[in-house]
């Protein structure tokens, strides 16, 4: 049996057994790959989207409860059920990340070209994107969604986002 560790208010840790939903939950990753020349600014622009857009496609078994209610009765939105982790990756290992989860079938993959950036409506945007072949393409950013040992695989070497 595989076990989760809660810290208790005591800050004592506890063995909690998993139920086979939860330890499916934590079989699961999602990793945000941001380009390492991006501004504090535009890594959190960046990320805000591509969380966004992972959300808004992802099965909604992704979101833990909701909602969160407090002592006092009022309500906080629940979060993701996921470890979300923030890497920072060269314009190379973006694209080839883009490319192999993407290619792959096994993840749901969100992507940031600089005309995301860029833009400023929607309607640009689209433009923008549709003008532009993918190979010429520079990627800022990409969510991958998937198995934790499929995910790590594929963002094996990268640094944490710091």
């Amino acid at each position: 049996m595989k076990f989760a560790y809660a810290l208790k208010a005591e800050f004592l840790v506890e063995a909690l057994p998993l139920s086979d939903v939860e330890e499916m939950l934590m079989e699961m990753k999602l990793a945000l790959v941001l380009g390492e020349g991006l501004l504090g600014w535009q890594a959190i622009n960046v990320a805000g989207h591509l969380a966004l857009a992972i959300g808004r496609r992802a099965d909604t078994q992704i979101m833990g409860q909701h909602p969160l209610v407090d002592a006092t009765g009022v309500e906080h939105m629940g979060i993701c059920r996921y470890p979300v982790i923030a890497l920072r990756s060269s314009q190379l290992d973006l694209r080839r990340i883009v490319n192999a989860a993407k290619s792959r079938g096994v993840f749901l993959v969100a992507d940031y070209p600089r005309e995301m950036l860029d833009t400023y409506t929607d309607d640009e945007l689209v433009s923008a994107i549709r003008a532009k072949p993918e190979s010429s393409m520079e990627y800022l950013g990409v969510a991958v969604l998937g198995a934790t040992s499929d995910v790590k695989r594929l963002t094996s070497g990268l640094p944490l986002w710091k």
